[in-house]
């Protein structure tokens, strides 16, 4: 079953429950320059790990200095096997840098295998984070944001 949603502030369209491509666009605050070699480095690391996890494929992207343009396919949502919810959220978390907010991989396997209430839950808020484009979004870039404030010593 396939419906649309209407997002964004001009009201565009977003094709739910089944594949979809989208061109997507994004501007830096105040049309500031913030994007050096090193930041869209990081920046395409973080877009790839974020896809990996979502289940979003990449079809090309573009980082300028101020604004980043990306072409993405977002799939229809299927089932996904506990192994393979690892694999994605072990492809996102299993750094050293891995948010004390997250549950590590390793306890992700332990919960998923009791399969207990707590891991069951779990697991459905991670899977309600893939194949979904506002959210691939929203953490890719507040991923980049707290990078970015980090290097640069910003609070906020």
């Amino acid at each position: 079953m396939s419906y649309t949603r209407r997002v964004g502030y001009r009201g565009r369209l977003l094709v739910l429950g089944q594949r979809g491509v989208y061109h997507v666009m994004s501007r830096t605050a105040c049309g500031q320059f913030l994007f050096d070699d090193e930041a869209k480095r990081v920046f395409v690391n973080l877009l790839r790990k974020q896809a990996g996890f979502c289940g979003v494929d990449i079809l090309a992207y573009c980082v300028m200095d101020n604004h980043f343009h990306l072409l993405l396919a977002v799939p229809e949502p299927g089932e996904i096997s506990d192994a393979e919810l690892l694999r994605r959220y072990a492809f996102l978390y299993d750094t050293p840098d891995c948010p004390p907010s997250s549950a590590s991989p390793a306890v992700l396997a332990h919960l998923l295998e009791a399969n207990e209430e707590e891991g069951q839950i779990l697991r459905a808020r991670i899977l309600a984070r893939m194949h979904d484009l506002p959210v691939f979004m929203r953490e890719l870039k507040q991923r980049f944001g707290i990078w970015y404030n980090h290097r640069h010593q910003n609070k906020g």
